[in-house]
């Protein structure tokens, strides 16, 4: 937090010679990008209103709505906002962002900036002088800044599958240029792209082994396994005679991966050309005779 403290005395000092209507952004809060802008003239809650307007921007009040406390700092034509878990002054919000403190008379990015005020008297607005730590009435004071705010970049909801972020572009003090906040999108799981727009595709590495058709979902993939391999990418051979299948004192053999053999006991005559019958392979097997010596399943 001290870089932006130290930031933030150089560009109060660059911009003392500013031209009207210059701007610098501050931050975002509940939807909206906070900036100051350089003003002419008394700082009168009419000239601060003018002075946003003149920028194509909306200005805010001391206070977030006409609801309880905040109903003497906040009028029509005023932004509405959220309180944070402490205040609900938006100058005090604003310091908490840049100065860590709830204190605006403290902090250097909300020096000489004033807001709109409603119940003080002579149409003044109400700012802070950083230097003697002081709240002071704008109608004692020239040439100052407004604060004034517009959506912010987050606020048109940008990120299609993912959590958007407000940030701040830097500046150049040495020429006075300000540059506009922007945005970034954190991605949810299967999701890329400047907004979050794009499916990874998680089959295009080739994830299945052994020839499978891979099906892509988002934040995964499945693979139609071939017949006699499983797992997540079919890379587990099938082990047909673990259990055994077959039946009692019968011994199983897998001689390749979509056959399995059941083997009759030694000098048994059993069930000869009726194996099938009398011990169905499942579904999705195929069964044959293989004479005394037992059956057959075939997949398929």
């Amino acid at each position: 937090m001290g870089r932006l403290v130290l930031s933030s005395l150089v560009l109060v000092a660059c911009a003392i010679t500013l031209a009207s209507g210059f701007s610098v952004y501050l931050s975002s809060w509940s939807g909206w990008g906070f900036y100051k802008v350089k003003a002419t003239g008394l700082m009168t809650n009419t000239n601060v209103k003018f002075t946003c307007e003149a920028t194509g921007m909306q200005y805010p009040c001391l206070g977030r709505d006409g609801t309880l406390e905040d109903g003497i700092y906040w009028e029509p034509g005023c932004i509405t906002y959220s309180a944070d878990e402490i205040s609900n002054v938006i100058p005090n919000i604003l310091s908490a962002h840049l100065c860590v403190e709830y204190r605006p008379d403290i902090c250097p990015a909300l020096h000489d900036v004033f807001v709109v005020r409603p119940d003080l008297e002579r149409d003044s607005a109400y700012g802070y002088d950083v230097i003697t730590n002081t709240r002071v009435q704008g109608a004692d004071e020239s040439n100052k800044y407004a604060l004034c705010a517009k959506p912010s970049s987050c606020s048109s909801s940008p990120c299609v599958h993912g959590t958007c972020e407000d940030r701040v572009k830097h500046y150049s003090c040495h020429t006075c240029v300000d540059h506009e906040p922007y945005f970034v999108c954190w991605c949810e799981p299967g999701w890329i792209g400047d907004q979050c727009q794009i499916d990874i595709d998680e089959c295009q590495s080739s994830p299945c082994s052994q020839s499978a058709t891979c099906v892509d979902h988002v934040n995964g993939y499945t693979c139609q396994c071939p017949p006699g391999f499983t797992g997540n990418s079919c890379e587990t051979a099938i082990n047909w005679c673990d259990p055994n299948p077959c039946p009692s004192g019968w011994t199983c053999v897998a001689p390749d991966l979509g056959t399995f053999h059941c083997q009759a006991p030694a000098g048994s005559r059993g069930y000869t050309g009726h194996f099938c019958t009398a011990t169905p392979c499942g579904p999705d097997w195929s069964c044959r005779e293989d004479g005394y010596s037992g059956y057959s399943c075939i997949r398929g």
